[in-house]
């Protein structure tokens, strides 16, 4: 799985390693599209926009939650027991309401069928732009990666001969994690 969108730039790695020449681009390319794809599965979000079409039970609610946020736009929302989501089954956009940063679906009037995978939503959803605080995240995690490569210890934190250990550091700084807490997706 490749990362939605690289959550930082090159120049904004550079910089913050006080790097100035050239040399090591490929290399920080490389890690700031592994670190962007290990920050999407730690938080369990798509930062990068994208079309999606998700399918819930409609359980005679009046409200369904998306699994992807913040909702950019929604194209269509279907409500059908049968599940043919044809013409006759598609809502209206003035029959319901969308919280985008929370990701809900409302219905302004009664409730969804109470079926199973009965409500297909098609809707954009993720960022527009990288939000700073994840953009300042995904480049800390860059620098300790290559921290990390040029000692060349795979994050390796600790060793004894005699009782025969290893430790082995996570690979995720402090600062990096308290910046992205707020973006994790509790586990359904």
């Amino acid at each position: 799985m490749s990362a939605s969108i690289d959550l930082t730039t090159l120049d904004a790695a550079k910089e913050y390693l006080h790097i100035d020449d050239t040399d090591e681009d490929a290399l920080l390319l490389t890690l700031i599209n592994a670190a962007s794809e290990a920050i999407e599965h730690f938080t369990g979000r798509i930062f990068g926009s994208a079309q999606f079409t998700e399918y819930h039970d409609g359980g005679g609610r009046r409200a369904i939650v998306l699994r992807h946020l913040p909702v950019l736009s929604v194209t269509s929302v279907h409500d059908d027991l049968a599940r043919a989501f044809t013409a006759e089954h598609l809502l209206a956009a003035d029959e319901y309401t969308v919280d985008a940063e929370a990701a809900i679906i409302r219905l302004d009037a009664g409730t969804f069928a109470d079926g199973r995978q009965n409500v297909k939503v098609i809707c954009t959803a993720g960022y527009a732009s990288v939000p700073k605080d994840v953009a300042l995240a995904c480049t800390i995690l860059v620098a300790a990666q290559w921290e990390r490569a040029k000692r060349r210890n795979d994050g390796l934190s600790g060793e004894s001969s005699a009782g025969h250990s290893l430790a082995y550091e996570d690979g995720w700084p402090a600062a990096a994690r308290r910046l992205l807490a707020p973006y994790v997706l509790p586990e359904v």
